[in-house]
Protein backbone atom coordinates (compact mmCIF):
# COMPACT_ATOMS: atom_id res chain seq x y z
CA UNK A 1 0.00 0.00 0.00
CA UNK A 2 1.20 3.52 -0.82
CA UNK A 3 -0.08 7.07 -0.34
CA UNK A 4 -0.29 9.19 -3.52
CA UNK A 5 -1.08 12.94 -3.87
CA UNK A 6 -3.16 13.92 -6.93
CA UNK A 7 -1.68 16.72 -9.03
CA UNK A 8 -5.11 17.78 -10.25
CA UNK A 9 -6.92 18.36 -6.93
CA UNK A 10 -4.03 18.15 -4.44
CA UNK A 11 -5.65 15.46 -2.28
CA UNK A 12 -4.00 12.26 -1.05
CA UNK A 13 -5.34 8.74 -1.31
CA UNK A 14 -3.99 5.17 -0.85
CA UNK A 15 -3.07 2.93 -3.79
CA UNK A 16 -2.71 -0.89 -3.36
CA UNK A 17 0.48 -2.70 -4.31
CA UNK A 18 0.81 -3.81 -7.91
CA UNK A 19 -1.65 -1.32 -9.47
CA UNK A 20 -0.36 0.26 -12.68
CA UNK A 21 -3.22 2.73 -13.20
CA UNK A 22 -5.37 4.42 -10.56
CA UNK A 23 -8.10 7.05 -10.50
CA UNK A 24 -8.39 9.77 -7.91
CA UNK A 25 -11.57 9.21 -5.84
CA UNK A 26 -11.99 12.95 -5.44
CA UNK A 27 -11.68 14.43 -8.96
CA UNK A 28 -11.69 11.12 -10.89
CA UNK A 29 -8.45 11.84 -12.75
CA UNK A 30 -6.84 8.64 -14.12
CA UNK A 31 -3.04 8.16 -14.48
CA UNK A 32 -0.34 5.47 -14.43
CA UNK A 33 1.36 4.54 -11.18
CA UNK A 34 4.93 3.25 -10.91
CA UNK A 35 6.02 0.16 -9.02
CA UNK A 36 5.49 0.21 -5.28
CA UNK A 37 3.29 3.26 -5.57
CA UNK A 38 6.04 5.32 -7.26
CA UNK A 39 5.34 7.87 -9.96
CA UNK A 40 5.98 6.45 -13.46
CA UNK A 41 8.90 7.58 -15.52
CA UNK A 42 9.04 8.65 -19.19
CA UNK A 43 6.32 10.66 -20.89
CA UNK A 44 3.89 9.87 -18.08
CA UNK A 45 6.10 11.30 -15.41
CA UNK A 46 4.34 14.03 -13.49
CA UNK A 47 1.16 13.65 -15.59
CA UNK A 48 -1.08 12.89 -12.74
CA UNK A 49 0.79 12.63 -9.48
CA UNK A 50 2.75 15.16 -7.53
CA UNK A 51 6.42 14.64 -6.68
CA UNK A 52 9.09 12.71 -8.61
CA UNK A 53 10.62 10.84 -5.68
CA UNK A 54 9.46 7.37 -4.96
CA UNK A 55 7.34 6.96 -1.95
CA UNK A 56 7.45 3.82 0.16
CA UNK A 57 4.25 2.18 0.93
CA UNK A 58 3.46 2.29 4.59
CA UNK A 59 1.06 0.37 6.70
CA UNK A 60 -2.20 2.11 7.48
CA UNK A 61 -2.03 3.96 10.76
CA UNK A 62 -3.62 2.34 13.75
CA UNK A 63 -6.65 3.99 15.37
CA UNK A 64 -5.93 6.22 18.31
CA UNK A 65 -6.80 4.98 21.77
CA UNK A 66 -5.43 3.80 25.03
CA UNK A 67 -4.06 0.62 23.38
CA UNK A 68 -2.15 2.62 20.74
CA UNK A 69 -0.84 5.78 22.26
CA UNK A 70 0.45 8.35 19.82
CA UNK A 71 -0.98 6.55 16.77
CA UNK A 72 -2.15 8.63 13.75
CA UNK A 73 -5.61 8.93 12.25
CA UNK A 74 -6.93 5.78 10.67
CA UNK A 75 -7.99 5.90 6.97
CA UNK A 76 -9.86 2.87 5.66
CA UNK A 77 -8.66 1.40 2.40
CA UNK A 78 -10.46 2.58 -0.72
CA UNK A 79 -11.90 0.17 -3.24
CA UNK A 80 -10.10 -0.38 -6.46
CA UNK A 81 -11.34 1.51 -9.57
CA UNK A 82 -11.79 0.25 -13.09
CA UNK A 83 -8.79 0.52 -15.25
CA UNK A 84 -10.62 2.74 -17.80
CA UNK A 85 -13.65 5.12 -17.75
CA UNK A 86 -16.17 4.16 -20.48
CA UNK A 87 -18.61 6.69 -22.21
CA UNK A 88 -22.33 5.73 -22.06
CA UNK A 89 -24.57 6.51 -25.12
CA UNK A 90 -27.67 6.77 -22.86
CA UNK A 91 -26.61 10.32 -21.99
CA UNK A 92 -27.55 11.43 -25.53
CA UNK A 93 -30.16 8.86 -26.52
CA UNK A 94 -32.60 9.38 -23.63
CA UNK A 95 -33.08 13.16 -24.20
CA UNK A 96 -33.53 12.57 -27.92
CA UNK A 97 -36.22 9.98 -27.28
CA UNK A 98 -38.09 12.30 -24.90
CA UNK A 99 -37.90 15.15 -27.41
CA UNK A 100 -39.24 12.92 -30.17
CA UNK A 101 -42.15 11.77 -27.99
CA UNK A 102 -43.11 15.39 -27.15
CA UNK A 103 -43.03 16.37 -30.83
CA UNK A 104 -45.16 13.36 -31.72
CA UNK A 105 -47.74 14.33 -29.09
CA UNK A 106 -47.99 17.88 -30.44
CA UNK A 107 -48.34 16.70 -34.04
CA UNK A 108 -50.91 14.13 -33.00
CA UNK A 109 -52.97 16.71 -31.19
CA UNK A 110 -52.90 19.09 -34.14
CA UNK A 111 -53.66 16.41 -36.72
CA UNK A 112 -55.95 14.01 -34.90
CA UNK A 113 -57.49 16.69 -32.64
CA UNK A 114 -58.42 18.87 -35.59
CA UNK A 115 -59.62 15.91 -37.59
CA UNK A 116 -61.74 14.50 -34.78
CA UNK A 117 -63.06 17.91 -33.73
CA UNK A 118 -61.31 17.94 -30.37
CA UNK A 119 -59.30 21.15 -30.92
CA UNK A 120 -61.05 24.51 -30.36
CA UNK A 121 -61.26 27.27 -32.97
CA UNK A 122 -61.43 31.01 -32.12
CA UNK A 123 -64.88 32.48 -32.89
CA UNK A 124 -65.32 36.26 -33.12
CA UNK A 125 -68.83 37.72 -32.70
CA UNK A 126 -69.70 41.26 -33.80
CA UNK A 127 -72.85 43.36 -33.71
CA UNK A 128 -73.65 46.99 -34.45
CA UNK A 129 -75.53 47.26 -31.10
CA UNK A 130 -73.09 46.70 -28.18
CA UNK A 131 -76.02 46.33 -25.78
CA UNK A 132 -77.26 43.20 -27.54
CA UNK A 133 -76.85 39.82 -25.82
CA UNK A 134 -75.75 36.73 -27.71
CA UNK A 135 -76.27 33.03 -27.09
CA UNK A 136 -74.08 30.14 -28.22
CA UNK A 137 -76.11 26.95 -28.67
CA UNK A 138 -78.70 28.36 -26.27
CA UNK A 139 -76.19 29.40 -23.56
CA UNK A 140 -76.09 33.08 -22.60
CA UNK A 141 -72.65 34.56 -23.36
CA UNK A 142 -73.31 38.14 -22.16
CA UNK A 143 -73.15 41.35 -24.17
CA UNK A 144 -71.54 41.66 -27.55
CA UNK A 145 -69.96 45.06 -26.71
CA UNK A 146 -67.39 46.05 -29.34
CA UNK A 147 -66.51 42.48 -30.28
CA UNK A 148 -66.26 39.20 -28.42
CA UNK A 149 -64.04 36.15 -28.94
CA UNK A 150 -64.69 32.59 -27.78
CA UNK A 151 -62.97 29.23 -28.31
CA UNK A 152 -65.48 26.75 -29.71
CA UNK A 153 -65.24 23.20 -31.06
CA UNK A 154 -65.65 22.62 -34.78
CA UNK A 155 -69.08 21.79 -36.11
CA UNK A 156 -72.41 23.53 -36.69
CA UNK A 157 -72.90 26.27 -34.09
CA UNK A 158 -76.11 28.27 -33.60
CA UNK A 159 -75.76 31.93 -32.60
CA UNK A 160 -78.74 33.98 -31.38
CA UNK A 161 -78.72 37.76 -30.90
CA UNK A 162 -81.25 39.56 -28.66
CA UNK A 163 -81.83 43.31 -28.49
CA UNK A 164 -84.96 43.94 -26.48
CA UNK A 165 -87.83 42.22 -28.28
CA UNK A 166 -85.82 41.85 -31.50
CA UNK A 167 -84.14 38.49 -32.04
CA UNK A 168 -82.01 37.06 -34.83
CA UNK A 169 -80.59 33.53 -35.09
CA UNK A 170 -77.80 32.49 -37.40
CA UNK A 171 -75.83 29.27 -37.90
CA UNK A 172 -72.14 28.99 -38.70
CA UNK A 173 -70.24 25.89 -39.82
CA UNK A 174 -66.79 25.79 -38.25
CA UNK A 175 -64.37 23.42 -39.96
CA UNK A 176 -61.73 21.46 -38.05
CA UNK A 177 -58.90 23.02 -40.10
CA UNK A 178 -60.27 26.57 -39.88
CA UNK A 179 -57.91 29.00 -38.17
CA UNK A 180 -60.70 31.31 -36.94
CA UNK A 181 -64.39 32.01 -37.55
CA UNK A 182 -66.33 35.28 -37.75
CA UNK A 183 -70.06 35.95 -37.38
CA UNK A 184 -71.74 39.35 -37.25
CA UNK A 185 -75.25 40.77 -37.23
CA UNK A 186 -76.70 44.21 -37.86
CA UNK A 187 -79.92 45.35 -36.20
CA UNK A 188 -82.07 47.89 -38.02
CA UNK A 189 -82.69 51.41 -36.76
CA UNK A 190 -86.28 50.41 -35.95
CA UNK A 191 -85.03 47.58 -33.71
CA UNK A 192 -82.67 49.95 -31.89
CA UNK A 193 -85.39 52.57 -31.34
CA UNK A 194 -87.79 49.91 -30.02
CA UNK A 195 -85.08 48.63 -27.66
CA UNK A 196 -84.45 52.13 -26.25
CA UNK A 197 -88.16 52.87 -25.86
CA UNK A 198 -88.66 49.59 -23.97
CA UNK A 199 -86.04 50.60 -21.37
CA UNK A 200 -87.54 54.08 -20.92
CA UNK A 201 -90.15 55.01 -18.31
CA UNK A 202 -92.32 58.01 -17.57
CA UNK A 203 -92.02 59.70 -14.17
CA UNK A 204 -95.21 61.06 -12.66
CA UNK A 205 -96.46 62.50 -9.39
CA UNK A 206 -99.83 60.86 -8.61
CA UNK A 207 -101.20 63.96 -6.86
CA UNK A 208 -100.85 66.07 -10.01
CA UNK A 209 -103.47 64.32 -12.15
CA UNK A 210 -100.92 61.81 -13.50
CA UNK A 211 -99.37 64.40 -15.78
CA UNK A 212 -95.83 63.38 -16.83
CA UNK A 213 -93.16 65.30 -14.92
CA UNK A 214 -90.29 63.84 -16.94
CA UNK A 215 -88.66 60.71 -18.27
CA UNK A 216 -86.22 58.12 -16.92
CA UNK A 217 -84.59 54.91 -18.09
CA UNK A 218 -82.97 51.72 -16.84
CA UNK A 219 -79.22 51.65 -17.38
CA UNK A 220 -76.18 49.41 -17.18
CA UNK A 221 -72.45 49.94 -17.54
CA UNK A 222 -69.91 48.00 -19.60
CA UNK A 223 -67.47 45.97 -17.45
CA UNK A 224 -64.54 47.91 -16.03
CA UNK A 225 -62.10 45.13 -16.92
CA UNK A 226 -63.21 44.95 -20.53
CA UNK A 227 -64.44 41.38 -20.18
CA UNK A 228 -67.85 40.01 -20.95
CA UNK A 229 -68.60 37.25 -18.49
CA UNK A 230 -67.91 39.54 -15.53
CA UNK A 231 -70.29 42.15 -16.90
CA UNK A 232 -71.98 44.14 -14.15
CA UNK A 233 -75.67 44.48 -14.89
CA UNK A 234 -75.71 47.78 -13.04
CA UNK A 235 -79.18 49.20 -12.99
CA UNK A 236 -80.72 45.99 -14.25
CA UNK A 237 -81.11 44.35 -10.86
CA UNK A 238 -79.25 43.80 -7.61
CA UNK A 239 -79.37 40.85 -5.23
CA UNK A 240 -82.56 42.15 -3.54
CA UNK A 241 -84.40 42.78 -6.77
CA UNK A 242 -84.06 46.56 -6.85
CA UNK A 243 -83.68 48.46 -10.12
CA UNK A 244 -81.94 51.78 -10.74
CA UNK A 245 -83.51 54.48 -12.90
CA UNK A 246 -81.57 57.42 -14.35
CA UNK A 247 -83.32 60.79 -14.74
CA UNK A 248 -82.74 64.55 -14.40
CA UNK A 249 -82.28 66.13 -10.98
CA UNK A 250 -85.00 68.72 -11.56
CA UNK A 251 -87.47 65.93 -12.35
CA UNK A 252 -86.76 64.29 -8.99
CA UNK A 253 -86.94 67.67 -7.24
CA UNK A 254 -90.52 68.08 -8.43
CA UNK A 255 -91.59 65.83 -5.54
CA UNK A 256 -91.16 66.46 -1.84
CA UNK A 257 -90.71 62.78 -1.07
CA UNK A 258 -89.63 59.70 -2.98
CA UNK A 259 -92.99 58.13 -2.21
CA UNK A 260 -94.53 60.80 -4.45
CA UNK A 261 -92.55 59.62 -7.49
CA UNK A 262 -93.76 56.76 -9.66
CA UNK A 263 -92.06 55.28 -12.74
CA UNK A 264 -94.45 54.02 -15.40
CA UNK A 265 -93.26 51.38 -17.90
CA UNK A 266 -95.12 50.38 -21.04
CA UNK A 267 -95.34 46.64 -21.75
CA UNK A 268 -97.33 44.41 -24.07
CA UNK A 269 -99.90 43.92 -21.29
CA UNK A 270 -100.29 47.64 -20.57
CA UNK A 271 -98.77 50.14 -18.14
CA UNK A 272 -96.78 48.91 -15.13
CA UNK A 273 -96.26 51.31 -12.22
CA UNK A 274 -93.15 51.04 -10.04
CA UNK A 275 -92.88 53.45 -7.08
CA UNK A 276 -89.53 54.98 -6.15
CA UNK A 277 -87.99 53.88 -2.83
CA UNK A 278 -84.74 55.85 -2.55
CA UNK A 279 -82.77 58.63 -4.20
CA UNK A 280 -79.34 57.04 -4.45
CA UNK A 281 -77.49 59.92 -6.12
CA UNK A 282 -78.37 63.46 -7.15
CA UNK A 283 -76.18 66.17 -8.67
CA UNK A 284 -78.15 69.36 -9.23
CA UNK A 285 -75.29 71.14 -10.94
CA UNK A 286 -74.99 68.42 -13.58
CA UNK A 287 -78.79 67.87 -13.42
CA UNK A 288 -78.68 64.08 -13.03
CA UNK A 289 -80.22 61.75 -10.46
CA UNK A 290 -80.25 57.99 -9.80
CA UNK A 291 -83.44 56.55 -8.30
CA UNK A 292 -83.94 53.15 -6.65
CA UNK A 293 -87.25 51.46 -7.39
CA UNK A 294 -89.22 49.73 -4.64
CA UNK A 295 -89.70 46.63 -6.79
CA UNK A 296 -88.52 45.09 -9.99
CA UNK A 297 -89.22 46.61 -13.36
CA UNK A 298 -90.92 44.41 -15.98
CA UNK A 299 -88.67 41.74 -17.43
CA UNK A 300 -89.23 42.92 -21.01
CA UNK A 301 -87.90 46.38 -20.12
CA UNK A 302 -84.18 45.81 -20.56
CA UNK A 303 -81.58 48.28 -19.28
CA UNK A 304 -79.76 50.49 -21.76
CA UNK A 305 -75.99 50.43 -22.17
CA UNK A 306 -74.28 53.68 -21.13
CA UNK A 307 -71.41 55.14 -23.11
CA UNK A 308 -68.30 55.99 -21.09
CA UNK A 309 -67.02 58.51 -23.66
CA UNK A 310 -68.41 61.76 -24.98
CA UNK A 311 -70.13 61.63 -28.38
CA UNK A 312 -68.46 63.22 -31.35
CA UNK A 313 -69.90 66.29 -33.03
CA UNK A 314 -72.15 65.30 -35.90
CA UNK A 315 -73.24 61.97 -34.40
CA UNK A 316 -76.87 61.18 -35.19
CA UNK A 317 -78.83 60.79 -31.97
CA UNK A 318 -82.38 60.30 -30.80
CA UNK A 319 -84.16 61.73 -27.73
CA UNK A 320 -86.93 59.74 -26.04
CA UNK A 321 -89.55 61.50 -23.92
CA UNK A 322 -93.25 61.65 -23.08
CA UNK A 323 -94.28 65.28 -23.58
CA UNK A 324 -97.96 64.59 -24.12
CA UNK A 325 -99.03 61.57 -22.11
CA UNK A 326 -97.68 59.04 -19.64
CA UNK A 327 -95.50 56.36 -21.27
CA UNK A 328 -96.46 57.50 -24.78
CA UNK A 329 -92.82 57.77 -25.72
CA UNK A 330 -91.96 59.88 -28.74
CA UNK A 331 -88.54 59.91 -30.40
CA UNK A 332 -86.97 63.15 -31.62
CA UNK A 333 -84.00 62.81 -33.96
CA UNK A 334 -81.12 65.22 -34.31
CA UNK A 335 -77.34 65.50 -34.20
CA UNK A 336 -74.71 66.36 -31.62
CA UNK A 337 -73.54 69.89 -32.29
CA UNK A 338 -70.97 70.19 -29.47
CA UNK A 339 -69.77 68.39 -26.34
CA UNK A 340 -67.13 68.98 -23.67
CA UNK A 341 -65.92 67.28 -20.51
CA UNK A 342 -66.94 70.03 -18.09
CA UNK A 343 -70.33 71.01 -19.46
CA UNK A 344 -73.21 69.63 -21.43
CA UNK A 345 -73.78 67.80 -24.67
CA UNK A 346 -75.48 70.21 -27.06
CA UNK A 347 -77.99 68.52 -29.35
CA UNK A 348 -79.54 69.95 -32.48
CA UNK A 349 -83.07 68.67 -31.77
CA UNK A 350 -86.45 70.05 -30.74
CA UNK A 351 -86.54 69.23 -27.02
CA UNK A 352 -90.06 69.39 -25.61
CA UNK A 353 -91.34 69.59 -22.01
CA UNK A 354 -91.58 66.07 -20.61
CA UNK A 355 -88.35 64.92 -22.28
CA UNK A 356 -86.22 65.89 -19.27
CA UNK A 357 -84.33 62.90 -17.88
CA UNK A 358 -84.85 60.82 -21.00
CA UNK A 359 -82.03 59.01 -22.83
CA UNK A 360 -80.07 60.57 -25.68
CA UNK A 361 -78.84 57.59 -27.71
CA UNK A 362 -76.80 56.93 -30.82
CA UNK A 363 -79.16 55.83 -33.56
CA UNK A 364 -76.60 53.53 -35.19
CA UNK A 365 -75.55 51.70 -32.01
CA UNK A 366 -78.28 52.17 -29.41
CA UNK A 367 -75.81 53.37 -26.75
CA UNK A 368 -76.96 56.14 -24.37
CA UNK A 369 -74.58 59.10 -24.62
CA UNK A 370 -76.53 61.69 -22.61
CA UNK A 371 -79.43 62.53 -20.30
CA UNK A 372 -81.80 65.24 -21.54
CA UNK A 373 -81.58 68.27 -19.28
CA UNK A 374 -83.01 71.46 -20.82
CA UNK A 375 -83.79 73.38 -23.98
CA UNK A 376 -82.75 76.80 -25.27
CA UNK A 377 -85.57 79.30 -24.92
CA UNK A 378 -84.29 81.80 -27.49
CA UNK A 379 -82.76 79.32 -29.93
CA UNK A 380 -85.00 76.90 -31.78
CA UNK A 381 -84.10 73.24 -32.28
CA UNK A 382 -81.41 73.24 -29.59
CA UNK A 383 -81.27 71.20 -26.39
CA UNK A 384 -78.82 70.31 -23.65
CA UNK A 385 -78.00 66.93 -22.15
CA UNK A 386 -75.73 65.79 -19.34
CA UNK A 387 -73.05 63.27 -20.46
CA UNK A 388 -73.92 59.67 -19.63
CA UNK A 389 -70.51 59.29 -17.98
CA UNK A 390 -71.72 61.62 -15.19
CA UNK A 391 -73.48 58.71 -13.46
CA UNK A 392 -70.76 56.15 -14.15
CA UNK A 393 -69.11 56.62 -10.75
CA UNK A 394 -72.24 56.07 -8.63
CA UNK A 395 -73.21 53.03 -10.70
CA UNK A 396 -69.75 51.52 -10.23
CA UNK A 397 -70.05 51.97 -6.47
CA UNK A 398 -73.45 50.27 -6.52
CA UNK A 399 -71.91 47.42 -8.49
CA UNK A 400 -68.95 46.91 -6.16
CA UNK A 401 -70.83 47.02 -2.83
CA UNK A 402 -74.60 47.27 -3.07
CA UNK A 403 -75.04 47.01 0.73
CA UNK A 404 -72.87 50.07 1.39
CA UNK A 405 -74.47 51.85 -1.55
CA UNK A 406 -77.91 51.15 -0.07
CA UNK A 407 -76.89 52.83 3.19
CA UNK A 408 -75.70 55.80 1.14
CA UNK A 409 -79.05 55.85 -0.65
CA UNK A 410 -80.92 55.98 2.65
CA UNK A 411 -78.86 58.94 3.88
CA UNK A 412 -79.19 60.71 0.53
CA UNK A 413 -82.95 60.19 0.59
CA UNK A 414 -83.27 61.90 3.98
CA UNK A 415 -81.34 64.93 2.71
CA UNK A 416 -83.39 64.89 -0.47
CA UNK A 417 -86.66 64.97 1.45
CA UNK A 418 -85.62 67.99 3.51
CA UNK A 419 -84.28 69.83 0.47
CA UNK A 420 -87.33 68.98 -1.62
CA UNK A 421 -89.73 70.10 1.09
CA UNK A 422 -88.07 73.50 1.25
CA UNK A 423 -87.75 73.77 -2.50
CA UNK A 424 -91.34 72.83 -3.30
CA UNK A 425 -92.72 75.17 -0.62
CA UNK A 426 -90.61 78.04 -1.91
CA UNK A 427 -91.55 77.41 -5.55
CA UNK A 428 -95.26 77.20 -4.66
CA UNK A 429 -95.01 80.49 -2.78
CA UNK A 430 -93.31 82.09 -5.79
CA UNK A 431 -96.08 80.83 -8.07
CA UNK A 432 -98.86 82.00 -5.76
CA UNK A 433 -97.39 85.45 -5.16
CA UNK A 434 -96.56 85.86 -8.86
CA UNK A 435 -100.11 84.95 -9.86
CA UNK A 436 -101.53 87.52 -7.42
CA UNK A 437 -99.18 90.15 -8.87
CA UNK A 438 -100.50 89.26 -12.30
CA UNK A 439 -104.10 89.71 -11.19
CA UNK A 440 -103.19 93.12 -9.76
CA UNK A 441 -101.71 94.01 -13.15
CA UNK A 442 -104.99 92.98 -14.80
CA UNK A 443 -106.85 95.35 -12.47
CA UNK A 444 -104.52 98.18 -13.45
CA UNK A 445 -105.17 97.53 -17.16
CA UNK A 446 -108.94 97.53 -16.59
CA UNK A 447 -108.78 100.86 -14.77
CA UNK A 448 -106.62 102.37 -17.53
CA UNK A 449 -109.00 101.29 -20.31
CA UNK A 450 -112.04 102.50 -18.36
CA UNK A 451 -110.72 106.06 -18.43
CA UNK A 452 -111.96 106.43 -22.00
CA UNK A 453 -115.24 104.47 -21.80
CA UNK A 454 -116.31 105.13 -18.22
CA UNK A 455 -116.34 102.99 -15.10
CA UNK A 456 -119.76 101.54 -15.89
CA UNK A 457 -118.14 99.53 -18.71
CA UNK A 458 -115.57 98.00 -16.32
CA UNK A 459 -117.18 94.51 -16.21
CA UNK A 460 -117.11 94.22 -20.03
CA UNK A 461 -113.54 95.54 -20.18
CA UNK A 462 -112.39 93.05 -17.53
CA UNK A 463 -113.97 90.12 -19.42
CA UNK A 464 -112.27 91.21 -22.64
CA UNK A 465 -108.84 91.57 -21.00
CA UNK A 466 -109.07 88.22 -19.18
CA UNK A 467 -110.33 86.43 -22.32
CA UNK A 468 -107.33 87.72 -24.27
CA UNK A 469 -104.92 86.52 -21.56
CA UNK A 470 -106.60 83.12 -21.34
CA UNK A 471 -106.36 82.74 -25.12
CA UNK A 472 -102.70 83.73 -25.11
CA UNK A 473 -100.66 85.95 -27.38
CA UNK A 474 -99.39 83.15 -29.66
CA UNK A 475 -100.65 80.10 -31.44
CA UNK A 476 -99.56 77.77 -28.63
CA UNK A 477 -102.33 79.09 -26.35
CA UNK A 478 -102.02 78.59 -22.61
CA UNK A 479 -101.32 81.82 -20.77
CA UNK A 480 -103.63 82.67 -17.89
CA UNK A 481 -105.53 79.40 -18.17
CA UNK A 482 -102.45 77.41 -17.13
CA UNK A 483 -101.82 79.82 -14.25
CA UNK A 484 -105.36 79.44 -12.95
CA UNK A 485 -105.06 75.65 -13.18
CA UNK A 486 -101.54 74.97 -11.84
CA UNK A 487 -101.11 77.55 -9.07
CA UNK A 488 -103.84 76.18 -6.77
CA UNK A 489 -102.56 72.63 -7.36
CA UNK A 490 -99.02 73.67 -6.49
CA UNK A 491 -100.11 75.46 -3.31
CA UNK A 492 -102.29 72.56 -2.18
CA UNK A 493 -99.55 70.07 -2.95
CA UNK A 494 -96.96 72.05 -0.98
CA UNK A 495 -99.06 72.74 2.11
CA UNK A 496 -100.41 69.20 2.54
CA UNK A 497 -96.99 67.50 2.63
CA UNK A 498 -95.59 66.29 5.91
CA UNK A 499 -92.63 67.94 7.60
CA UNK A 500 -93.69 71.56 7.14
CA UNK A 501 -93.59 73.92 10.13
CA UNK A 502 -97.00 75.20 11.22
CA UNK A 503 -96.18 78.79 10.27
CA UNK A 504 -95.18 77.79 6.74
CA UNK A 505 -98.26 75.64 6.31
CA UNK A 506 -100.47 78.54 7.41
CA UNK A 507 -98.66 80.91 5.03
CA UNK A 508 -99.23 78.56 2.09
CA UNK A 509 -102.88 78.23 3.07
CA UNK A 510 -103.12 82.01 3.19
CA UNK A 511 -101.60 82.33 -0.29
CA UNK A 512 -104.09 79.79 -1.60
CA UNK A 513 -107.04 81.80 -0.26
CA UNK A 514 -105.56 85.12 -1.44
CA UNK A 515 -105.04 83.67 -4.93
CA UNK A 516 -108.74 82.87 -5.28
CA UNK A 517 -109.73 86.24 -3.78
CA UNK A 518 -107.43 88.17 -6.12
CA UNK A 519 -108.79 86.31 -9.16
CA UNK A 520 -112.41 87.10 -8.18
CA UNK A 521 -111.59 90.75 -7.50
CA UNK A 522 -109.81 91.24 -10.82
CA UNK A 523 -112.67 89.58 -12.74
CA UNK A 524 -115.45 91.59 -10.99
CA UNK A 525 -114.62 95.30 -11.03
CA UNK A 526 -118.34 96.13 -11.06
CA UNK A 527 -118.56 95.12 -7.40
CA UNK A 528 -116.67 98.30 -6.47
CA UNK A 529 -118.14 101.82 -6.76
CA UNK A 530 -115.01 103.43 -8.17
CA UNK A 531 -111.66 102.61 -9.72
CA UNK A 532 -109.90 103.76 -6.57
CA UNK A 533 -111.81 101.28 -4.39
CA UNK A 534 -111.10 98.57 -6.93
CA UNK A 535 -107.35 99.23 -6.84
CA UNK A 536 -107.28 99.56 -3.03
CA UNK A 537 -108.86 96.12 -2.70
CA UNK A 538 -106.20 94.60 -5.00
CA UNK A 539 -103.38 96.40 -3.11
CA UNK A 540 -104.64 95.04 0.21
CA UNK A 541 -104.66 91.49 -1.17
CA UNK A 542 -101.19 92.02 -2.63
CA UNK A 543 -99.81 93.25 0.72
CA UNK A 544 -101.08 90.20 2.62
CA UNK A 545 -99.71 87.91 -0.08
CA UNK A 546 -96.29 89.53 0.18
CA UNK A 547 -96.11 88.91 3.93
CA UNK A 548 -97.12 85.26 3.53
CA UNK A 549 -94.64 84.89 0.70
CA UNK A 550 -91.77 86.17 2.85
CA UNK A 551 -92.60 83.66 5.61
CA UNK A 552 -92.30 80.77 3.17
CA UNK A 553 -89.11 82.11 1.58
CA UNK A 554 -87.43 82.41 4.99
CA UNK A 555 -88.10 78.70 5.54
CA UNK A 556 -87.15 77.66 2.01
CA UNK A 557 -83.93 79.72 2.13
CA UNK A 558 -84.50 80.93 -1.40
CA UNK A 559 -83.58 84.44 -2.59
Amino acid sequence: MGRIVCRHCGRAFIVPEGVSRARCPHCHTTAQVGRSGQEPAGRHAGAGWRGGQPRQATSPPQPAGPMHPGAGTYSPPLPSYPAESRWSPAIVVVPLVLLFMAAAAVVGYLVLGRGLGLAEVPLEVRCNAPGARWFLDGVDQGLVLDGTRRLVRPGLRKIRFELGAAQAEEAVEIGPWQREALIEHTFSDQDIVAYVRAGTCGIVIPNLNERPMGTGFLALLPPASGGVRDLAMVGARDADGRDLVITAAHVADAAMDTSHLVCVFRTRDGLVRCPVRYVYYIDRQADVAVLVLARRAPEECQPLLLATELPRAGTEVGLVGNPRDVAQFSVIFGRVSASDNDGKVQVNAAVEPGCSGGPVFEVARGVVVGITSAKFLRVAQQGLAAPASTVAGPLREWQQDSAAALRTAQATTERFREHSTRRVAGNAAWLGYGAIQGYAAIAAVVVEQCKSVGWQAAPQVARTVIAALVRGDNDEGGGLEDVIFFVPLALDYARTRSGLPKSVEDALQKLRALHDQALRTAANPGSYPSPEAYLRAMEAILGEAKRAHQVVLAYAQLP
